[in-house]
């Protein structure tokens, strides 16, 4: 299966690893719990450690965004499990998925006061229910 997956995927990638799933009533996106992503910054400060470190250390920081025609408040702190930067240019961020959670690494990076040059999505954690559910 895997190999046959990997023939038919466009080049440079390929099926590194498969499982089988227990049957899920559950749509896919309603599993999915969190996401890894790169975001590659335009300027990137070089006090970039420190703006990391301080938003760590933080609780809570709530911010007001705008989705659609809707406006309202986002805990960004709350919905981030994972922040680093990556080199001198980038960040990795682990963010919550799910129910209540609405965080993008845009808001992450307006928190830090940074430009975004571009996002990448690099995986999807899932969390599915156990059979008997």
């Amino acid at each position: 299966l895997m190999a046959g997956l990997s023939k038919a995927l466009p080049s440079g990638l390929a099926v590194i690893s498969a499982s089988i799933m227990p049957v899920c009533k559950a749509n896919l996106m309603s599993a999915a719990r969190a996401a890894n992503y790169k975001t590659i910054l335009k300027n990137p400060p070089a006090n970039l450690p420190v703006l990391i470190s301080e938003f760590l250390s933080k609780n809570s920081l709530p911010i007001e965004v705008t989705r659609g025609k809707k406006v309202r408040e986002i805990d960004v702190r709350g919905a981030v499990l994972r922040l680093e930067a990556i080199g001198e240019d980038a960040l990795g961020m682990q963010l919550k998925l799910g129910h209540g959670a609405a965080c993008r690494p845009d808001d992450v990076a307006r928190v830090l006061d940074v430009e975004v040059e571009r996002n990448q999505r690099l995986s999807v954690i899932y969390e599915f229910p156990s059979p008997s559910n």
